[in-house]
């Protein structure tokens, strides 16, 4: 680039006269001559066709390759291909050495379909710019072979929710078991010795009632909570 050219992202398109006639779309970064900013934007694979409507998220890792630590303004929007801005904000960072920030935009439902750019810029000192980037695509609807790989990275966490409600299951399981096979071995004479359960009278007989409770059985440790 010419050495008065600004540091950013340019866009454009080169055109080749063949029959069909091509067009080859390019995105230049212009970097400045002396940075003490590295900008990595990166929007991983599995994110990077994003549905109307949907949010577009990058990770963006700023390193500081300077002396001491640099207040800065960190500026992410969203550009497509003609270089035309559609969404942007920004905000005021300090940076001591590495800092790793996720920064996202909810697309509009009538955002036209195709690749548009996720663009990071960092002014420090004055007029000093470090510039990064990457690419995603608006599509309609995902592919099914996408939505089942954002489902496989999701597996692990299903099936660890899903093992713990079995444990939880099966320990429910064991300790009614439990409570079943005491109740019948330990008998309302063996509780009324150790005073742990008391007759009462039944309301139309003078016949008492005698009965074996949870608590019963906890309070004679028979069985352990």
């Amino acid at each position: 680039a010419a050495a008065k050219e600004e540091p950013g992202i340019y866009t454009g398109k080169l055109i080749i006269n063949s029959n069909p006639q091509q067009i080859v779309r390019l995105i230049i970064e212009v970097l400045p001559s002396e940075p003490l900013f590295d900008i990595a934007v990166n929007i991983p694979e599995i994110d990077a066709l994003v549905e109307k409507g949907d949010e577009v998220e990058a990770e963006i890792k700023l390193i500081n390759m300077g002396p001491k630590p640099i207040d800065a303004n960190i500026l992410w929007a969203i550009k497509d291909l003609e270089g035309n801005v559609i969404d942007s904000n920004e905000e005021a960072i300090a940076v001591h050495r590495n800092i790793s920030l996720t920064k996202s935009f909810k697309l509009a439902e009538d955002i036209p379909e195709g690749q548009y750019i996720f663009y990071v810029s960092v002014t420090y000192d004055g007029n000093k710019v470090a510039i990064g980037s990457d690419l995603f695509e608006v599509v309609k609807k995902k592919p099914a072979i996408l939505v089942i790989k954002e489902l496989n990275y999701a597996f692990p966490a299903i099936i660890s929710i899903l093992a713990l409600f079995l444990i939880l299951i099966y320990y429910e399981y064991r300790r009614t078991k439990q409570i079943v096979e005491l109740s019948n071995l330990v008998t309302e004479k063996d509780l009324m010795q150790r005073g742990l359960i008391k007759k009462e009278k039944s309301v139309d007989s003078s016949e008492t009632k005698e009965q074996v409770t949870e608590r019963d059985l906890i309070r004679g440790g028979y069985i352990r909570l």
